[in-house]
């Protein structure tokens, strides 16, 4: 561990660097390869539909379950859909929640939402709005985000 690395968890009074949170340090690296090479350092919800991603169905659908079941109950949307925060129509909210509730089938749509829901996960994080000392409770979020960038990047990047 680095010295930052031990003065960052005595200032928070926790161990983060725990080797628990590799699934953190990957959404970081990935979400800043995913926003340079397809959005060139610019990423906006509005900038998604032109980039007509190449995404495997099976991925898609994987993500999508996660999703729903964690922001969806009863056929309604939940206490924790809200705090991901979507701003309206900057976020695209209406399409998020139509794919979530099963309105909206269309792959591309489908994409769309999926790249919104973790962009806002990167927003939430980088912002502040997440907690930094509980980060390691969100460790299936970014496991799911990671394998979905991977895979976006993998189809439709070259290295």
């Amino acid at each position: 561990m680095s010295a930052i690395s031990t003065r960052i968890d005595e200032y928070l009074c926790i161990s983060l660097h725990t080797g628990n949170n590799d699934a953190f340090w990957d959404f970081v690296i990935l979400w800043n390869l995913f926003e340079s090479r397809l959005f060139g350092s610019g990423y906006s919800p509005k900038k998604i539909t032109a980039l007509s991603l190449k995404v495997p169905s099976e991925v898609i659908q994987k993500t999508l379950f996660y999703f729903k079941g964690r922001y969806v109950e009863k056929g309604l949307l939940n206490r924790r859909y809200e705090l991901l925060r979507l701003r309206g129509e900057t976020d695209k909210q209406p399409l998020v929640e139509d794919v979530l509730l099963g309105k909206q089938t269309a792959e591309d749509a489908q994409i769309e939402a999926i790249i919104i829901i973790i962009g806002r996960y990167r927003n939430n994080l980088f912002h502040g709005l997440k907690e930094i000392s509980s980060i390691d409770l969100q460790k299936e979020n970014f496991d799911i985000a990671n394998e979905f960038l991977m895979t976006v990047l993998e189809c439709n990047t070259k290295c």
